[in-house]
């Protein structure tokens, strides 16, 4: 099973090559075609490692959203809820797997530190690390019973010691008294180090009210949250890291009507910054925008970036 399965067009292989070169080397397994060892069938190849992987990584462009392949393994991907859709010229990915956000690398050039590649990498690990099962401890051996016989040997020997010791005392001649020595002063006790204060980490929620259509919420490009119409507070703490995180928060208009919708940060359940407000009064369909936040679950800092 790898951590990554890559899914691209046959006219993208350079783009595919570069960037499972650069997953592989923060440490990820990447899984493409170029695997398929001779002999084995590609269908059957092709099934088991996109049904095993921890994320599926489909790169859209002008020759993917074309390609019965990449539509079908895109497909795959979203039942499982592992698909991670990615941009490589810009193009926008099909009209059904536009609910997730799609990581942008048009311009990226096969840097690490580039945002985009950055946002692909933490996503991909997140889905790695949930999968991994917790290490079970193998139990002790049961410990040896102790011998009978050293036991006897240390008991004869005690004894022997004993009655040494009280022939000794009645032989010997009686003690001279001698001054007792003089205890040394006594010692302040020890000022014990102050215990280090325990970190702590905020929890962060989102307050969305006055909602006319369907709200959606992805943390670091995977959806969390979903709501239709009415308000709803979602609690972002269990999908938060201990560095910047993205929040992003999309809204769609499927009734082709106005819309409007009131999002405010809360931490530690107390409202954090502004409040961010959307409304229109002309009839249109599609989505309405797309918010993004970083939010930092140890230092408490939250700012929008758009």
């Amino acid at each position: 099973m790898s951590d990554v399965f890559l899914s691209y067009a046959r006219q993208d292989h350079a783009a595919a090559e570069a960037l499972a070169a650069a997953l592989e080397a923060q440490g990820l397994s990447v899984w493409w075609d170029r695997h398929i060892v001779a002999g084995h069938t590609f269908d059957e190849a092709i099934e088991r490692e996109l049904d095993s992987a921890d994320s599926v990584v489909v790169l859209w462009s002008a020759a993917s959203v074309g390609s019965e392949w990449v539509r079908s393994e895109a497909s795959t991907a979203a039942e499982r809820g592992v698909l991670i859709p990615v941009s490589i010229d810009g193009q926008r990915p099909p009209l059904e797997f536009r609910r997730k956000q799609t990581v942008s690398l048009a311009d990226w050039r096969g840097a690490a530190d580039h945002p985009g590649f950055t946002q692909l990498l933490q996503a991909a690990r997140l889905r790695t690390a949930a999968s991994t099962p917790p290490t079970v401890p193998s139990p002790a051996a049961p410990a040896e019973a102790p011998r009978r016989w050293p036991l006897l040997l240390a008991l004869g020997a005690g004894l022997a010691v004993l009655v040494y010791g009280l022939f000794a005392i009645r032989s010997d001649p009686p003690a001279i008294p001698t001054q007792a020595a003089t205890p040394p002063p006594a010692q302040p006790p020890a000022t014990p180090a102050p215990a280090p204060r325990p970190i702590h980490r905020y929890r962060w929620q989102l307050v969305a009210s006055n909602i006319d259509d369907d709200i959606y919420v992805e943390i670091n490009a995977i959806e969390r949250f979903r709501k239709a119409g009415g308000q709803a507070t979602f609690d972002l703490t269990p999908y938060l890291t201990d560095g910047d995180d993205r929040v992003n928060v999309r809204l769609g208009n499927g009734n082709g009507g106005p819309s409007s919708l009131n999002v405010q940060f809360l931490r530690d359940g107390k409202p954090y910054g502004g409040t961010a407000r959307h409304s229109i009064v002309l009839s249109h369909w599609g989505w309405q925008f797309d918010w993004e936040w970083i939010v930092n679950r140890s230092s408490g800092k939250m700012r929008r970036v758009k």
